[in-house]
C-alpha cells in the first residue's frame, strides 16, 4: 500500500529540500529572507557588532541586498542605530548582483536593519502584493572585518 502525503506536507518537504541547498549558495554574513505576499511584509533583523578580542572594535556596519528573482517592485534594506540610519534598494530585482554597499559608522554594538518592499517609480501599490525571497548581505568592520552576527525579530 502506497503512503499518502497531504499536499501541505510535500509543500514544506520541498521547501526544506531547497532550503537545505542554499547555504551552498551564500556565504557566512548572507541572510536568506522571505516576504510573503502582503503589500507592508516587513523583515526585521538585530545585527550585532561586539568589540573582537581578535580584530578589534567595529566602527561600522555594511549592507547590501539582492531580490533572488524579476518582480514588479524593489527591495529596499535600511540600517538604523540610534538616531542615524542609511538604505540601499536593489535597483535590478532578479539579476544576481547586490544594490550598492552603504554603511552605518555608529560603533560597535546593535544595528536594526528592516527589508521592506518599494514601488518602483510611478508603480501602483497594489504591485507589491507578490512573495519574494531575497538575500541580505551584513558585515562590521573596523580596521578590518569584525565579528558579526544576525538575530530575527520579525519574519513577514
Amino acid at each position: 500500500m502506497k503512503a499518502k502525503f497531504p499536499r501541505q506536507t510535500i509543500g514544506a518537504m520541498a521547501a526544506l529540500l531547497i532550503l537545505a541547498g542554499l547555504p551552498q549558495l551564500v556565504s557566512a554574513h548572507d541572510q536568506v529572507g522571505f516576504l510573503r505576499k502582503k503589500a507592508t511584509a516587513t523583515d526585521i533583523y538585530r545585527v550585532g557588532c561586539p568589540v573582537d578580542p581578535a580584530a578589534g572594535t567595529p566602527d561600522r556596519l555594511d549592507i547590501a541586498i539582492r531580490t533572488a528573482k524579476a518582480v514588479p517592485f524593489l527591495l529596499t534594506a535600511q540600517v538604523q542605530r540610534d538616531a542615524q540610519s542609511t538604505s540601499t534598494t536593489d535597483p535590478k530585482s532578479g539579476d544576481k548582483r547586490f544594490s550598492s554597499t552603504v554603511s552605518l559608522y555608529a560603533g560597535s554594538g546593535d544595528y536594526t536593519v528592516t527589508v521592506a518592499k518599494t514601488p518602483k517609480s510611478g508603480k501602483k501599490s497594489k504591485k507589491l502584493n507578490a512573495l519574494v525571497s531575497y538575500t541580505l548581505q551584513f558585515h562590521c568592520y573596523g580596521t578590518q572585518h569584525t565579528d558579526t552576527h544576525i538575530e530575527t525579530l520579525q519574519d513577514q
